[in-house]
């Protein structure tokens, strides 16, 4: 028997997205953000957060979205990859959600090219985008958030 997934979900431009809740640490009111300078498009600053600076990145040039101002009514997701820490931009978050196994379909199997994206799920109300932030990451240049660079 398959486990039921759970993930959060977020939106960003009007379009549903999701992480896989083990890859998220909490949920946070947005807050002045520090540019960086040689940091990749994706990668908008980073935060100061108790012992860390976290990079923020925004996914919304996977969805060919254009980028916004971060307004204080957003949110911010603290997330982890297998190699570090980073803090997601969202709009809004939806909150946790379970799905079954079937619902899940791998989004290699319709754009191979989408390598930011893991899969779509389907719901009665609609899609969602689940993004592979270690992939994501390696595209936009994780050099530039290398651990050294970022310490507190």
């Amino acid at each position: 028997m398959q486990t039921v997934g759970n993930l959060v979900v977020f939106v960003l431009g009007g379009k549903r997205c999701a992480l896989r809740l083990s890859a998220v640490e909490r949920v946070l009111r947005a807050v002045a953000v520090t540019p960086l300078t040689e940091a990749s498009a994706r990668i908008i600053g980073v935060v100061a957060m108790p012992g860390r600076v976290l990079p923020v990145v925004d996914l919304r040039p996977c969805l060919g979205l254009p980028r916004k101002e971060i307004e204080l009514s957003d949110r911010f997701l603290v997330a982890h990859t297998s190699r570090t820490s980073l803090i997601v931009l969202a709009d809004t978050v939806e909150g946790v959600i379970e799905y079954e196994p079937g619902a899940l379909v791998p989004v290699r199997r319709i754009l191979p090219q989408a390598a930011s994206v893991d899969g779509i799920v389907c719901f009665s109300d609609g899609l969602s985008y689940i993004h592979a932030l270690d992939t994501f990451l390696a595209l936009g240049g994780e050099a530039a958030l290398s651990s050294n660079a970022l310490r507190a």
